[in-house]
């Protein structure tokens, strides 16, 4: 699956907001709004491709770090 990220010049510092955005019209529509309202001075579109099989998969029983066979 393709997606987007923002990163964010605020200053002299650039950082990513940490949202996804899965199409890139709602990338440039908060990238625009962004800009808009003055909190960047500059935003870049980053493309990402994000795999749809995951890494991992932890079950409910696995809360706090421990499962039934600890």
């Amino acid at each position: 699956m393709d997606g987007f990220l923002l990163e964010v010049l605020t200053g002299r510092r650039w950082h990513r907001d940490g949202r996804t955005y899965w199409t890139r019209k709602a990338a440039e529509t908060e990238a625009a709004r962004l800009l808009r309202t003055g909190k960047a001075v500059r935003v870049r579109i980053l493309s990402v491709v994000v795999d749809a099989a995951a890494v991992a998969s932890l079950p409910l029983s696995m809360e706090g770090g421990h499962t039934d066979e600890n």
